[in-house]
């Protein structure tokens, strides 16, 4: 886990915020039993057409970007896992096997924090990070973490994950690229 903070401008910050809350694509997709409040939506792009206020991201190798907008307004207790959101997307589109493996490393960044958030801490093994805004926190390939829940918040926690992948041109022609997936 690598923690990076002042991660973008201000003006390129308070865009990615506008982008997330004001989104079309912006669906819930709360706990059945109502106990985590929050929407999301997610949406890959090519490294040809990742948009200049995305830019940020870019790193070496990576082809496509796939980010996960969430806004978190209550609990959001993500059990320990491993960022895979574009893997699942292409097991869906029946993508053969051979072109899907995990991200080369993912980039939680926070967009916006309430000041007096309680919870939503990333946990990464033995460290635990507690979100600023705009900042980031940079995840190897197959790093475990997971989210603890918010107990108290003013505003939503917004976070914007991105999964930096290598994939084969095949493969790259087969996902839709560019096309929002809601929740």
């Amino acid at each position: 886990m690598i923690i990076k903070t002042d991660y973008t401008t201000d003006d390129i910050r308070l865009r990615i915020l506008d982008w997330i809350l004001h989104n079309d694509h912006l669906k819930a997709f709360d706990n059945p039993d109502g106990s985590t409040r929050r929407k999301a939506f997610s949406i890959a792009y090519h490294s040809d057409t990742l948009p200049d206020w995305l830019r940020c991201f870019e790193t070496g190798g990576v082809n496509v970007y796939n980010f996960i907008a969430i806004a978190t307004y209550n609990s959001g207790e993500i059990a320990p896992h491993v960022d895979d959101d574009l893997v699942h997307h292409m097991r869906e589109l029946n993508i053969p096997g051979i072109y899907i493996s995990l991200p080369q490393s993912t980039c939680v960044y926070y967009v916006d924090i309430c000041e007096r958030m309680i919870g939503g801490e990333l946990i990464c093994g033995d460290d635990v990070y507690v979100p600023i805004i705009n900042s980031c926190v940079e995840l190897s390939r197959g790093e475990v973490h997971s989210v603890k829940a918010i107990e108290s918040c003013d505003q939503p926690r917004v976070v914007l994950v991105c999964e930096h992948y290598r994939i084969l041109p095949p493969a790259i022609k087969l996902i839709q690229l560019g096309e929002y997936r809601e929740g």
